[in-house]
């Protein structure tokens, strides 16, 4: 995904499109889960979802802080596992109880809160 603004934008915006495709779309809804289920099964891929979001999460508040756009002296990696927990946390909840139509708005206000607390 393409997204033109700022590092922190860019984050708000890929946490609520994560969250309008699975709102959106049962098939990006049974992939997600059969990634997650089947990561034993195909080893040789080493599908880490986790690892993912930690990359993308990890290079835009790096490239935010290169920008001055955040706070000094956060510590970027747990800003950075602390979004991508409440991510998958929200993902969770959002399979565990079906509630597709909250997942575009519940990962966008989590990334939102945790923008206003780390942004310079």
């Amino acid at each position: 995904m393409r997204s033109t603004g700022t590092p922190l934008e860019k984050l708000r915006v890929g946490f609520a499109a994560t969250g309008a495709l699975l709102a959106d779309d049962v098939v990006v809804r049974a992939a997600f889960r059969l990634a997650m289920e089947s990561r034993e099964a195909f080893p040789e891929r080493r599908l880490d979802p986790f690892r993912t979001w930690r990359g993308f999460v990890g290079e835009r508040l790096a490239e935010a802080e290169h920008a001055g756009l955040l706070r000094t002296g956060l510590d970027l990696l747990g800003v950075g596992e602390l979004l991508v927990t409440a991510g998958m946390g929200i993902r969770d909840l959002i399979f565990m109880h079906g509630l597709w139509d909250e997942a575009e708005e519940r990962l966008h206000n989590a990334v939102t809160c945790v923008i206003s607390l780390i942004r310079a």
